[in-house]
């Protein structure tokens, strides 16, 4: 079967699916050990490919989209689903394709566990349609109320809400009820990075133990009942108490600019979390590896470096950063401590917008000859993790492979422009 980019790896135990709103809300939620646990049903039906091949009397197994829904609550969802994927794959369907049992959540072909190349661990099978509408490694459905185009698959908050004010306190937050919990956020200790970046610490009570790549939901509300929503990656190591985002503040972008410009020590927001089992990497998983950040994209990265030291790891680890300017380097002194330890970790930094007098490291964007000279050779297989700009990481993820890298063991986080993961 046919795939753009790597394919993704995601542990059973790190896995879930999400029924989400068009504001991303979650409205129910399924581990991999819920999920089989819900009614299934085994079908035997006729693929065919728009690519003008066929094949006959397939069998699956798995959950129906009614019976999904039925476990949600939901009798009178949304007329449109968005399936959203590992990889930062879509599709989208009316819900009259996928309802009255044309639609199944499938996680055995032929008997079998689906494989992580042929879509697994869970796949969707709308057999009805072409079999690129049945979109391989599902993690969720968003539903929504129009057939439209999406920006990087969800819809945009208005422009033409200005800043959130402080009125975002715990006491005036509705929390709503929905499998995965809002939990309240008490701000310990605001850190700056660099000048447009800064680190916030939280104490979450009830807060599972996160594993480094993941990341949280962050949701704001004025006192005018206005919500706003994004997620950003956790900074901090699972051995530390609590967790630690680093925010960069975006133009014009409201939940960025109150994070690192009015939330003080002992404000309180939510988070929901954690969330994520695609782009994660703990020291029992090995290496080496090979690291490439394209501006805040250093978080994620950051956190399994942290989890690294912390564990006393000595897995080999070369990490590439990319960023406009000397200024906008983060976790600078940190990355030149941990490297200054011997053990293994070596970082590399390139400016793409011009450097100072004395600078010693690259002055271009990421290129093929970079990547060749700062990571380990294919030959070493490397666990590559590559997170950023859409473009930077696309254009990193294809390097990678030119070379000889092999993408099953490339792993890619997209950033997009209103600072959420995509």
């Amino acid at each position: 079967m046919l795939s753009a980019g790597p394919t993704p790896h995601t542990p059973l135990d790190a896995w879930s699916f999400a029924v989400r709103d068009v504001d991303r809300n979650v409205l129910a939620n399924w581990s991999w050990t819920e999920l089989l646990a819900l009614p299934s049903s085994t079908v035997t039906v006729d693929i065919h490919c728009v690519t003008k091949w066929s094949k006959l009397d397939t069998r699956w197994k798995g959950v129906t989209i009614d019976a999904l829904l039925e476990a949600a609550g939901l009798d009178a969802p949304a007329p449109y689903v968005t399936a959203f994927c590992d990889g930062g794959y879509t599709t989208n369907h009316s819900l009259e394709d996928l309802v009255q049992g044309r639609g199944l959540v499938a996680y055995e072909y032929d008997g079998a566990p689906i494989a992580p190349e042929h879509g697994g661990p869970v796949r969707l099978l709308v057999p009805r349609l072409y079999f690129w509408k049945s979109a391989k490694w599902l993690r969720g459905t968003r539903l929504h109320g129009e057939e439209r185009a999406r920006v990087l698959g969800d819809a945009r908050l208005s422009p033409s809400r200005r800043s959130l004010e402080r009125g975002t306190l715990l006491g005036r937050l509705s929390v709503q009820a929905s499998p995965m919990r809002w939990l309240a956020a008490e701000v310990l200790e605001v850190v700056p990075e660099t000048p447009r970046v800064k680190t916030i610490r939280f104490a979450v009570p009830g807060f599972g133990r996160h594993l480094p790549g993941q990341h949280v939901d962050v949701r704001l509300t004025a006192e005018d009942g206005y919500q706003a929503e994004r997620s950003y990656s956790i900074a901090s190591p699972p051995e530390q108490d609590g967790i630690s985002l680093t925010v960069e503040q975006l133009e014009d972008g409201e939940v960025s600019s109150f994070l690192t410009g009015e939330l003080r020590v002992g404000d309180r927001i939510e988070v929901r979390g954690p969330i994520g089992g695609y782009f994660i990497w703990t020291v029992e998983q090995g290496g080496p590896l090979a690291l490439v950040a394209g501006g805040s994209g250093i978080v994620p990265l950051m956190a399994m470096v942290r989890h690294r030291a912390a564990q006393a790891s000595r897995t080999p680890v070369q990490l590439l950063c990319s960023w406009r300017t000397e200024d906008d380097i983060i976790f600078r002194d940190e990355l030149a401590a941990l490297a200054a330890r011997g053990d293994g970790l070596r970082v590399t930094h390139t400016l793409t917008r011009g450097a100072p007098a004395g600078w010693r490291g690259h002055t271009r964007r990421v290129d093929r000859q970079m990547l060749e000279e700062v990571l380990n050779c294919p030959a070493a297989r490397p666990l590559a993790y590559v997170c950023g700009p859409t473009p930077m990481v696309e254009s990193t993820a294809n390097l990678l492979v030119s070379i000889g890298h092999a993408p099953e063991r490339i792993w890619t986080e997209r950033f997009g422009p209103t600072g959420a993961i995509s």
